[in-house]
This record gives C-alpha cells, structure tokens and sequence, in this order.
C-alpha cells in the first residue's frame, strides 16, 4: 500500500451457528489507527446461516514509516466468546531507478538527431 493513500476492502462475516448473536467493533479503536468500517454496527440479532459483508477503508498518513503494519481489531460477542480480526498493510512507496545516472548526447550534427535508450524500473510492491 502506498503511504499517503487511501486503500478498501471487503469482508464477509457469516453466522454458523444455531443461534442469532449481537457482536461489536471497537470504532475508537479502528479511528486511533487510521481504519473505518462500513456498516460499523452490526444488526442487533445476527440471524442463524445469515452473513453479512463489511467494507474496511484504511487510510495512511503522509509521513507514516515505510514498514509492514498488523492491527487486531477485536469481535465482541455478547455471551460468547471474543474474536480477532488481523489486517496487515506493507507501507511504502514507488521507487524509480534509471539503467544510467547521466544522458550524454556528445557531439550531434545540426539538422540530424540522436537515439539514447535509458531503462526505468520500479523495484518495490506497488505500481
């Protein structure tokens, strides 16, 4: 993920059991660490063999380290027991190398040109 952006995605929570269930985020939580979550919460009885899609947006700062980021948000369920979601991020940034430090056309005749091929390459993770 590039630092600075902005970054979706989509989950799925699904109830296998016999017995409809109330559960929660910690939404202080998920603000403190740059998260939000769509729908924050959940529908008061969570039907038998029913799911239920939630969208995570997770935004960086501009000046956050370049390194790879785990946060565990927990699931509160009412009389269960308690769940963990992990979302990992691999902060970084593009990073643009040349094949060579200097273009250097030397001596070129007026009226003719001159073709100088220069490689550009990104090494890291993202576009």
């Amino acid at each position: 993920m590039v630092v600075g952006s902005t970054k979706k995605k989509t989950f799925r929570i699904t109830n296998c059991g016999k017995n409809s269930l109330n559960f929660s985020f910690d939404t202080r939580l998920l603000q403190q660490i740059g998260m939000s979550i769509d729908p924050s919460k959940p529908p008061k009885q969570f039907a038998p063999n029913s799911s239920m899609q939630f969208t995570v947006v997770f935004t960086t700062r501009k000046n956050a380290k370049h390194k790879k980021v785990k946060h565990i948000v927990p699931i509160h369920l009412s009389y269960g027991p308690s769940y963990t979601i992990e979302f990992v991020a691999n902060l970084t940034i593009p990073e643009l190398s040349m094949s060579t430090d200097t273009v250097e056309f030397n001596k070129v005749c007026v009226g003719t040109r001159k073709i100088i091929r220069v490689r550009f390459e990104n090494k890291k993770e993202v576009p």
